[in-house]
């Protein structure tokens, strides 16, 4: 299961849905930015606890 979200050039959602199913290959993001995404996580729950 995975969420997905479009947005126009005007940066205006014009999708929002969750997809039950595979993810496809060329979705799928880079190792990098997975790590990237956990040390931001980790930033943003460390604020919220103080």
């Amino acid at each position: 299961m995975w969420w997905l979200q479009h947005f126009h050039n005007m940066r205006q959602m014009i999708l929002n849905t969750i997809e039950i199913g595979g993810l496809p290959i060329d979705a799928q993001a880079a190792v990098q930015d997975y790590e990237d995404g956990c040390e931001r996580l980790g930033e943003w729950l460390a604020a919220v606890e103080d």
